[in-house]
């Protein structure tokens, strides 16, 4: 005799046991990037990365905790990124270019999409949310010390000229570096004309 109710059950999805933060983090991510930071729900970050929601809220006290978190994590990865490809060629001047290569001429992939979408959110987001905005101060002025020490090594090695200001220069070298996020997202929007 079969049994009647073997297939009534609903199934439940497998959780996977023990999701570490840093996973927790890029689903965070990867749901910012897709829904935005205000629209983003424990619920939508659960089910992107199998956690249950109590698991996140204990993790991370409030939604807006996750989000800040996520944010940053994705502001401290492009930077490493940035560093590891600036750390990968030797001279100032190929170090400069592969800075600016990471940051703005980055591939048309889904993942580079996703990347410059969170730093979209995060820019927004910092212009309204105190802690944000610190911790965004505190990014930039990372990403001017690189630059920075790239432009200081060059002038030494005499790649650039001697009476180059390296504080200025890097603070004027980061502008087109957030104007290329603008133009990397203008160029997966479709035409309108």
């Amino acid at each position: 005799m079969t049994e009647p109710y073997r297939d009534t059950e609903p199934r439940r999805r497998r959780r996977r046991a023990g999701q570490g933060k840093r996973d927790v983090l890029h689903g965070a991510r990867r749901v910012i990037a897709l829904r935005g930071a205000d629209a983003t729900r424990f619920r939508d970050v659960a089910d992107e990365t199998g956690s249950a929601v109590s698991t996140l809220q204990y993790s991370f006290g409030s939604r807006e905790d996750l989000i800040i978190a996520a944010l940053e994590d994705a502001a401290e990865a492009d930077l490493e990124r940035a560093r590891q490809a600036a750390a990968a060629v030797s001279g100032a001047v190929a170090r400069l270019r592969a800075l600016v290569r990471e940051s703005v001429i980055a591939g048309s992939d889904e993942t580079t999409r996703e990347q410059w979408l969170v730093w979209v959110e995060y820019w927004r987001a910092a212009a309204r949310d105190s802690e944000l905005r610190s911790g965004s101060a505190a990014v930039y002025a990372r990403w001017r010390t690189l630059v920075g020490d790239i432009l200081a090594d060059g002038r030494e090695a005499g790649d650039f000229r001697s009476d180059l200001d390296t504080d200025q220069a890097a603070i004027h070298a980061r502008k087109p570096l957030r104007v290329g996020a603008g133009r990397q997202e203008r160029r997966h929007q479709p035409r309108t004309d």
